[in-house]
């Protein structure tokens, strides 16, 4: 028993550290997005300006899918949820 409550809470600190470093891309590439990221590609083509377009979508959305999970894993751990709804599809 000691052994599953050790490892317990070793996945606890775990999804903590994840989560908070998760947390702190999500605000860099906001605010990289929202002020650098602008002057960087003032000078660019279109289609240029388009594909850097893409890739801070496809950047936020797989942030947003991370913190999607980890925010199941803390509810897991911290006993808000059971394991069969967190392994059911969202509807």
């Amino acid at each position: 028993m000691g052994t599953l409550l050790t490892l317990h809470n070793q996945f606890e600190k775990f999804i903590e550290r994840t989560y908070d470093e998760t947390i702190q891309l999500l605000e860099e590439a906001v605010d990289y997005c929202t002020h650098e990221g602008k002057e960087n590609v003032q000078d660019l083509e279109p289609v240029d300006k388009l594909r850097i377009a893409g890739e801070k979508m496809r950047v936020t959305v797989r942030l947003s899918g991370i913190m999607a999970w980890l925010l199941v894993q803390k509810a897991l751990v911290n006993g808000e949820i059971s394991l069969d709804p967190a392994r059911s599809e969202p509807s």
